[in-house]
């Protein structure tokens, strides 16, 4: 479906996953919250564990004081569960 928002494009049973994101970034929670941008990406499972994460996430903001500016991430997340 065209309304993803995350995509998976490599799975290993065991270490390996990644997964594509592209999600709204939203002023709020509700869902007719005005959307200020978009959060590109992905995260890879990279622990043979299966629990960590590396993320590399493109922050594009799109309206507000900030319309036009980028902010890259990287970061680990080790979590056993997590809301991404």
């Amino acid at each position: 479906s065209k309304n993803f928002t995350t995509m998976k494009v490599a799975h290993s049973p065991e270490f390996g996953m990644i997964r594509v994101i592209d999600n709204a970034l939203t002023e709020g929670l509700q869902q007719n919250s005005k959307e200020l941008g978009r959060a590109r990406g992905m995260y890879v499972q990279d622990s043979f564990s299966g629990v960590n994460l590396l993320m590399v996430l493109t922050v594009i903001f799109q309206a507000g004081e900030h319309s036009g500016s980028t902010l890259c991430l990287q970061g680990q997340d080790g979590r056993k569960q997590r809301e991404i």
